[in-house]
């Protein structure tokens, strides 16, 4: 992310005061700026009330789409806005003539209450409410991503998710910075409901556009953008036909350098607003949308230096929305919405260094809103009380250049989890939430070149949340889908050590590639083991044998009778598989055959008995180890000193490792 004084090289092309001043008279004259217009006006008019049907309590999966449905048309309605709670992250709009709410992406898990309003052209209204349940499905773990790319515009920077031509299926919107000469544009590209996405469609915007945004702005139920231009100094607001397309551009002037735009309603008038962070002005922007695709104003409030993104939240719970903005001198400020489009003075709260991102949340599920903030080389989290006041902040590592962040829950465990991308390491990083307002280390999965953005969604209506990362140097973005193909998780030699008093199975667990991991112990002539397999879900084992050492000497079977099917045991998601005969101090390939959703799967297992300490040789160190255990009960601190594994570390067991002393993995 940029630093607190100088634009980071990531955004030089877009932050270049010289070039901007430069190229400024060529542009002057190619935007049309609306001014500050006035709200819209009202026509005297007899207003006839509108009505609406009643709608159905609804309840869907997480990041997935539906449409509601009143029992009733509405009547006399000519616009209809739709709006929930600052929690809810996805999309709401409905249609004025058949009264239909779309939602789209619905997140985060959570109950929120809904409410619809229908306008007739006077201004009369009426409303009515439903609730809507976002609920998390069970999914599979690990939490794993597989990646495809798909073109884009030149050097795409950001992105939102929609439905834009209504099919309920999801699309994306792409901001392609482009960087002079080549033009800039947004990108639509519609989703075909199974993970892949059309050729772009562009639509001209202003110059090196940042941040989109997707809102209904003139209440015809069709998705439409509002964008950021970085270096035009305005937001492009561009109307959905409900069909994939969007009319020209209008442009609305806020400050310098706009670099992120949210859509609100901070008057409460039912008209969608738009936030705008000024990075040259040190100021936010307000623009009060007047119901038909146009904004009028610019009123501007102070916030921290070099104002990077804003984010729409409740942070006193006074209903009326309020606004973080990540400064990137390291701060957080805090404007607390008046419910009449104004805002009070700022106060600010640390985060750290280049703080360029800033998300709303619930991390530890207290029902106060959180933040949490992308700097250069972290993560912060400061947690809310409900009063507007932020402690902290905890900081959580993250790849340097860790830039905008998402909320999601990817591993299905109801707690809120973080997605950043990681422009300087090509990934895009999970950071799983214990519920409490922790985090995990973060988890990289491979994006495209130079990962500028991240959103949520569900691009293969799995029920399971997907990412979409903007490449923003290789022209393309990373759809990163939820696999959940089985894989195996862990893989032990499992003993039993006898039933007293202390005593028990143990473990020794095994690498499920490469060669850690050696197994000390065996039992008798016969050389027995037990290999145990977990998978990531509920498993079969279905080839012939069932399976097989493939590498080494040893059979599957027990006793020293070897078994030509390969008999193995499966309970739920664990494999257990009988070994005899497999000789000492060798590497052998256990493959179990035909696993379902996998294939063949390889289990590498070392094998090197009176190697205690199980460092791959024996020697004095394994002896010392052994002496100094003798007479102790078994236990899993102690375990593989009894090398006979006969429940008793005793002479015979130090015996045997100074016979094998000298001796070492091949």
């Amino acid at each position: 992310m940029p630093s607190a004084e100088t634009p980071d090289p990531a955004l030089k092309y877009r932050m270049t005061f010289v070039r901007l001043l430069f190229f400024a008279a060529l542009f002057v004259g190619a935007f049309t700026f609306t001014k500050a217009a006035p709200i819209e006006s009202r026509p005297t008019e007899i207003a006839v009330t509108p009505t609406l049907g009643n709608y159905p309590n609804t309840s869907l999966s997480l990041s997935t789409d539906t449409m509601v449905l009143p029992d009733a048309a509405p009547a006399n309605a000519t616009r209809i806005s739709v709006s929930t709670s600052t929690n809810f992250k996805g999309k709401l709009e409905g249609y004025p003539g058949t009264g239909v709410v779309r939602v789209t992406d619905a997140h985060p898990a959570g109950t929120y209450a809904v409410t619809v309003s229908a306008f007739d052209s006077a201004g009369a209204s009426a409303t009515k409410t439903f609730m809507l349940t976002v609920t998390t499905p069970a999914t599979c773990n690990p939490v794993r991503f597989a990646a495809t790319n798909i073109a884009a515009g030149i050097h795409p920077a950001g992105v939102a998710v929609g439905d834009f031509n209504g099919d309920g299926n999801q699309d994306l919107a792409v901001a392609n910075a482009g960087w002079i000469p080549n033009p800039s544009n947004v990108s639509i590209l519609l989703g075909n409901g199974a993970g892949n996405f059309s050729a772009p469609t562009n639509f001209g915007v202003g110059v090196d556009p940042t941040s989109v945004a997707v809102g209904d702005f003139n209440g015809d139920g069709k998705q439409d953008l509002a964008v950021a231009n970085f270096n035009s100094n305005n937001v492009a607001v561009l109307l959905g036909n409900g069909a994939g397309n969007f009319s020209a551009a209008t442009y609305f002037g806020p400050e310098n350098y706009p670099a992120s735009v949210a859509v609100g309603d901070f008057n409460g008038d039912g008209r969608q607003d738009l936030a705008v962070a000024n990075y040259g002005s040190a100021k936010v922007s307000i623009l009060l949308g007047n119901g038909v695709g146009t904004f009028g104003g610019n009123n501007t409030f102070t916030v921290g230096t070099s104002p990077y993104s804003v984010a729409i939240g409740d942070f006193n719970g006074d209903g009326k929305q309020d606004l973080a903005v990540a400064n990137q001198t390291g701060t957080v400020s805090i404007l607390l919405g008046d419910g009449a489009g104004s805002f009070s003075a700022a106060t600010n709260f640390d985060a750290d260094l280049g703080a360029g991102s800033v998300v709303v949340g619930d991390f530890n599920a207290d029902g106060n809103q959180d933040l949490a903030v992308a700097n250069s080389n972290s993560i912060s989290i400061l947690l809310g009380d409900g009063a507007a006041h932020f402690s902290g902040p905890t900081t959580f590592g993250a790849d340097s250049g860790a830039g905008p962040l998402a909320v999601g829950d990817f591993n299905g465990d109801g707690k809120q989890d973080l997605a950043a991308a990681n422009y300087n390491s090509n990934s895009v990083s999970i950071l799983f939430g214990d519920g409490a307002g922790s985090f995990s280390a973060a988890t990289n999965f491979g994006a495209g070149v130079h990962p500028f953005a991240v959103a949520v969604g569900d691009f293969n209506g799995d029920g399971k949340q997907d990412l979409a990362a903007p490449n923003i140097d290789s022209g393309n973005v990373s759809i990163m889908l939820r696999v959940c193909n089985l894989i195996p998780t862990n893989a032990a030699s499992r003993k039993p050590h006898g039933t007293s008093p202390g005593n028990g199975t143990f473990d020794v667990n095994l690498p499920l590639t490469g060669s850690s991991g050696v197994e000390c112990r065996t039992t008798g002539g016969t050389n027995d083991h037990t290999m145990i397999v977990a998978f990531s879900g509920n498993v079969t084992v279905t080839g012939n044998p069932q399976a097989q050492v493939t590498m080494g000497t040893g059979c599957v079977g027990s006793a020293g009778t070897c078994d030509p099917n390969g008999t193995v045991t499966t309970s739920a998601n664990v494999v257990t598989v009988p070994l005899t005969n497999v000789a000492n101090a060798q590497t052998i390939n256990v493959t179990l055959n035909g696993v379902s959703g996998i294939g063949n799967v390889v289990i590498p297992m070392r094998l090197l008995n009176g190697d205690v300490n199980g460092n791959g040789a024996v020697n004095a160190g394994d002896v010392a180890k052994a002496k100094l255990q003798v007479g102790q009960l078994i236990d899993a601190s102690n375990f593989r000193s009894d090398v006979n594994a006969n429940n008793t570390i005793n002479a015979s067991d130090v015996s045997l490792v100074k016979a094998r002393s000298g001796t070492a993995i091949p």
